[in-house]
């Protein structure tokens, strides 16, 4: 069995006493706690969409037109499935 002095780091590897010290210190930290958040940021999947409201839009449109979009939404659906379906 091999036994190792105190000094065995400080000469073989060239440390200082010092630098040994706050290595071990660093060893025999724990992980720290992230801190949570305080409530005032916005949540990370917040979007708001700024514009007319189907309705409002919709109202101004004629039948043929109303007919056009909702074909339209019909083949994405198809293409690319619903949004935000779980």
């Amino acid at each position: 069995m091999e036994v190792y002095s105190e000094d065995y780091p400080l000469i073989e590897y060239g440390l200082t006493e010092k630098a040994l010290k706050r290595a071990v210190r660093n060893l025999n930290k724990k992980p720290g706690m992230k801190k949570p958040h305080r409530g005032t940021e916005p949540p990370g999947a917040f979007a708001v969409e700024w514009g007319a409201s189907w309705k409002g839009w919709a109202k101004h449109r004629t039948d043929s037109e109303l007919e056009e979009v909702n074909q339209r939404l019909r083949e994405l659906v198809a293409t690319f499935g619903k949004p935000h379906a779980v």
